[in-house]
């Protein structure tokens, strides 16, 4: 269900064109900021509309365990997670650190020298700890 739902959101998608930010760090985080323009915002909203029924109501243990402000926590309940929709913040992950101490004098010296970038495709993967994604099952071109 879940691939033919995600086959589905590709196949009514055209490809989405990012704009750096900042490089930014989240606890022992560090990661590239992005703009959400109304297409990005769109794509966000239009895969939430087809995937969050698929998870019949199913919270992950991690977020019925942590502290959350009161609109996370009704997120979680609503969509299993806790930062999407107005939450929600557009970024990739460049990596975590073991040592807290050191990440924002880091995240100051590096230089993302890519402002933009068009994703072309949208994928399924196995989920690892964190939400990184650890195997490809799936991946399915966006309209050109």
């Amino acid at each position: 269900k879940i691939i033919s739902a995600v086959q589905e959101v590709a196949e009514s998608t055209k490809q989405v064109d990012f704009i750096v930010k900042s490089i930014t760090t989240y606890q022992d985080f560090i990661t590239v900021s992005l703009e959400i323009s109304s297409d990005i915002q769109k794509l966000h909203e239009k895969i939430i509309k087809e995937l969050n029924p698929l998870r019949e109501g199913q919270i992950r243990e991690k977020y019925q365990k942590e502290p959350y402000s009161p609109e996370q926590q009704e997120n979680i309940k609503k969509y299993g997670c806790p930062n999407v929709q107005q939450l929600y913040h557009s970024h990739i992950t460049i990596t975590r650190l073991k040592d807290k101490a050191v990440v924002q004098k880091i995240a100051n010296n590096l230089k993302w020298e890519i402002p933009t970038f068009v994703v072309d495709k949208i994928a399924v993967y196995k989920m690892g700890e964190h939400g990184t994604c650890t195997k490809l099952v799936k991946d399915f071109n966006l309209i050109t």
